[in-house]
Order: structure tokens, then C-alpha cells, then sequence
């Protein structure tokens, strides 16, 4: 019987939210959330259950389909938003100076990750095949280039 080292190595990484998110430690990190449907919600609730170790988290993001959970506005602000899609969501967080709105087409997402310093990207992605390899799922658009050029990959297995 012939070893599968690919699903071996995909096991041997496998990690809790809360061990995972713990990675980040330091709000001076550049963490980007893939976009859309592909929003890895498991993490972003870890992300905000250990909100008091941060302030002022740079957070990429595309807003639309996310219900939107680190829009802070009030008190010490754990995350600073900055956003390539404007959002109602996000009123609170403009009214406090606790985000920013970066004018970008969505076609140029990917070049713009790859020259701008990303320390962490929270991904979602399919379970491994028998390899031990993962689908991006249905929203890709600058998945792959995140997956390439973030410092450190946190992907939820959905």
C-alpha cells in the first residue's frame, strides 16, 4: 500500500481557530480577509473573540456578502478597516476615523496584493482531495494571489 504524503502533511497542519488567529501578535500586522462569500467566518469570530489583544488591526477586506462583524465604532477600536468596497456596514467605522476606503477595480486586486506587504490572509477553502490538495471554492477572484504572496495562510476548511 503506497503512503499518501500529501494528505499527511495537510493533517499534520491542522490547527484550532483559537491556535490560528493566536498567530497574529501584533496590530501592526496586514491582515487580509478573502472577499465575499469566501469570508472565513469561523476565523473572523475567533478574530474578534481575542479583539483585546489588538488595537487598530489593519484589516483588507471586500465587504459585500459579509455580515460585517469587526465594524467597531465605539471605545478602544481593535481593528482599523480598509476597504475596496464601501458598505452601510462600515458607516460607524468612517464616522470614527477607524477605517478608509481604497479606490481600486476589483481587476487589479491581485497585482496590488502582490506589491503591498500582506502578513496574514484568512482564506476558506474545500476539504483536501486524496492528495492532500484544496479547492479555493467558488469565489477565487484574488484568492490564489493572496495564497502566493501573504506571509502566512490561515484557511478554514468548510
Amino acid at each position: 500500500m503506497q503512503e499518501n504524503k500529501g494528505l499527511d502533511l495537510y493533517r499534520s497542519r491542522i490547527v484550532t481557530a483559537e491556535k490560528a488567529i493566536s498567530l497574529i501578535d501584533s496590530s501592526s500586522h496586514n491582515v487580509f480577509l478573502a472577499p465575499f462569500c469566501n469570508e472565513p467566518q469561523q476565523l473572523v469570530k475567533e478574530l474578534i473573540r481575542q479583539k483585546e489583544r489588538f488595537h487598530l488591526l489593519n484589516l483588507y477586506t471586500c465587504i459585500v456578502g459579509s455580515p460585517c462583524l469587526y465594524a467597531e465604532s465605539e471605545g478602544n477600536p481593535h481593528f482599523f478597516i480598509r476597504t475596496f468596497l464601501g458598505s452601510s456596514l462600515l458607516k460607524g467605522v468612517f464616522h470614527a476615523g477607524n477605517g478608509d476606503y481604497i479606490p481600486l477595480n476589483l481587476s487589479e486586486l491581485p497585482e496590488w496584493v502582490e506589491t503591498n506587504k500582506i502578513d496574514f490572509a484568512m482564506i476558506q477553502v474545500t476539504p483536501p482531495n486524496h492528495d492532500g490538495y484544496c479547492n479555493l471554492g467558488i469565489s477565487v477572484d484574488i484568492i490564489q494571489s493572496l495564497s502566493k504572496h501573504a506571509g502566512i495562510v490561515i484557511a478554514q476548511v468548510n
